[in-house]
């Protein structure tokens, strides 16, 4: 009986042994790394890491709008520079959440041009110095800003213009039958 108990506990232990070497290893990411890849290692967990958002891509000068770094990009509770680019408006300093995340609101400067820009952010990943930059494009003024409006309609003066010369037109016309008229008879 001991014979059989033995290779029975034997069995168990080898078993055990293999599953544990097969099964795939489910290591955490180190503490602050959050979904980043750190050094060359795999992000973790891969695929279910919040990436960079905006609020609105496309926004008017004077319009409000909120940006996230990703997940993971920095250090947890460390300050973040942010800055809105190409021509550099600076947004301040947050502070990185439990995710390694950051996020700003601000209001897009009316000053500002349209076109392409991004909100970049900068700060620390685990003792390394990290960008993260996330693209909009400003579109014109919002509504009720921009350039005042100081010309007229024109619809009812090329109207008006259009009016005048067909009624011109046929005054010539018109007059040039009747002075044909009178050489005639």
């Amino acid at each position: 009986m001991a014979n059989t108990t033995t290779r029975l506990l034997s069995g168990l232990a080898v078993a055990g042994l293999a599953t544990l070497t097969l099964a795939p290893s489910a290591v955490a990411a180190p503490p602050g790394t959050g979904c980043k890849p750190v050094q060359g290692k795999p992000a973790y967990p891969p695929g279910q890491c919040k990436k960079p958002a905006i609020s609105d891509s496309s926004p008017s000068r004077g319009e409000k709008v909120t940006v996230y770094s990703g997940e993971g990009e920095f250090t947890k509770d460390s300050s973040v520079t942010v800055e809105l680019h190409s021509t550099v408006y600076s947004l301040g300093t947050v502070t990185a959440d439990s995710t390694g995340g950051a996020t700003v609101s601000f209001t897009i400067p009316s000053s500002i041009s349209t076109g392409r820009h991004a909100v970049v952010f900068s700060g620390d990943a685990l003792g390394l110095p990290n960008t993260v930059s996330v693209g909009l494009t400003v579109s014109g003024s919002s509504a009720g800003g921009g350039l005042p409006f100081t010309g007229f309609e024109l619809g009812a003066a090329s109207l008006l213009g259009a009016g005048l010369l067909g009624a011109g037109t046929l005054a010539v016309v018109s007059g040039r039958k009747r002075k044909d008229g009178l050489h005639t008879a």
